[in-house]
């Protein structure tokens, strides 16, 4: 379980910092596809190489969660700080940010799934390669095979 970070007193200068943990497989993948998305506007900084830009914020809350920092000294915490990521897409996707801050069950279902994959990291990222493919930059849509041959055996086995 993360501890939500909402503010600090050393923000970036010009533009958000997305900071997440550069030993991280999992974390590279996923940070590699969304940096494909919101280059430029947004830097991408291992904790292990910003903590000291930070003081206020103890790394235990570093390694414990990916971190979105605003220029105003807002941070958004795990599954929202890659949601807030999403409105600095060249077209801003704001679906995610507002269902997770307006809507209890979305929150809770991310910050559960978010949980679960920080303790699973080696399988989620073994899982992410397997659907997804090994270059996060180029999806290969394995996953619609996946789901066309499971909602194929499942008419199987239910007719």
């Amino acid at each position: 379980m993360f501890i939500e970070v909402t503010r600090t007193n050393f923000p970036p200068n010009s533009k958000p910092i997305f900071v997440w943990d550069g030993k991280c497989g999992f974390c590279k993948y996923w940070v590699l596809r969304l940096k494909k998305y919101t280059n430029p506007q947004i830097d991408f900084k291992t904790f292990q190489d910003v903590n000291d830009s930070f003081p206020d914020i103890p790394i235990r809350r570093f390694e414990e969660a990916s971190r979105l920092i605003e220029p105003t000294g807002r941070v958004f915490s795990g599954p929202d700080s890659f949601y807030r990521s999403l409105i600095y897409r060249k077209v801003p996707l704001t679906f995610f940010n507002n269902s997770y801050s307006r809507n209890r069950l979305f929150e809770s279902f991310s910050n559960f799934l978010y949980n679960l994959i920080s303790k699973n990291r080696n399988i989620s990222y073994k899982i992410s390669t397997l659907l997804f493919g090994k270059n996060p930059l180029k999806f290969n849509y394995h996953w619609l095979w996946f789901m066309f041959v499971f909602l194929l055996l499942l008419i199987i086995i239910f007719i």
